[in-house]
């Protein structure tokens, strides 16, 4: 009922057909199914971007500790002589 309600003071503001009134108020659904799908779309490319920042950074971080955790290996002094190698 709310759709011919619309239909029928659509035929009357603008003087139109039911068929033409129909048309319109079916393209302006489509045109927000659209919109909708087109943003759900870009938000699902901005999460599998952040999602990939993320694991590259992660990739990033466990290697400056790995690089970090040789360098300090390295520079431990010698238990036996007490002197650094």
């Amino acid at each position: 009922m709310a759709v011919h309600a619309e239909v029928v003071a659509l035929m009357q503001r603008f003087g139109i057909s039911y068929k033409d009134a129909c048309q319109r108020i079916y393209y302006q659904e489509h045109q927000r199914v659209i919109t909708a799908d087109a943003n759900a779309n870009a938000w699902e490319d901005f999460d599998g971007m952040v999602k990939k920042s993320l694991h590259q950074l992660r990739d990033m971080r466990d290697r400056i500790r790995r690089e970090s955790a040789q360098s300090v290996d390295e520079q431990k002094p010698d238990s036996s002589t007490g002197v650094a190698e």
